[in-house]
């Protein structure tokens, strides 16, 4: 069952999606998004980027059928401004909630970064492109790090969700 959020980045992803695009999954704790958009048009292949390997395993069991079997990859990264190890903060019983940020009931650990500009060199990315990132207050941060592949193409379209307490007035 699709939740508020999850309707609306239902309903964003299938009215942009084009033909053809590469759609990177960034924070994504279950493969939900990738699911939707693999599901839009036969030609759209995903990456998806999380640094948690329960979730990456929970996204490998979600996305595990024949029709979804070399459309995508997932890699154990954080999108960030620098490529370095980065501290993220993790609840096991809401694995959903895994953030750059402290919360109530998190462990810190130690996780590997790369900038999306690094990324898109590594992994190849191609274009149209659609970015979705759920990365609970790391979203300047991306954005810094993907500032020279955002200049440099021009199809490309984003989908943040913005973290309500980093960014409350």
């Amino acid at each position: 069952k699709l939740y508020g959020r999850e309707n609306n980045f239902k309903y964003v992803i299938n009215q942009s999606l084009k033909r053809n695009s590469l759609f990177v999954d960034i924070g994504s704790s279950d493969g939900t998004e990738a699911k939707i958009a693999l599901n839009k048009f036969q030609s759209i292949r995903s990456i998806i980027f999380e640094p948690y390997a329960l979730n990456r395993k929970k996204i490998f069991k979600y996305l595990n059928s024949n029709y979804y079997k070399n459309r995508f990859k997932i890699y154990n990264y954080c999108i960030s401004d620098k490529n370095q190890k980065i501290n993220i903060f993790i609840n096991h019983k809401r694995t959903n909630l895994n953030s750059t940020t402290f919360f109530k009931n998190s462990i810190k650990v130690k996780k590997n970064s790369i900038t999306f500009n690094e990324a898109s060199k590594k992994f190849k990315f191609t274009t149209p492109i659609f970015i979705k990132a759920d990365i609970e207050g790391g979203e300047e941060k991306l954005l810094m790090g993907a500032r020279n592949f955002l200049l440099k193409n021009k199809d490309v379209s984003i989908l943040l969700e913005l973290h309500p307490n980093k960014y409350k007035g």
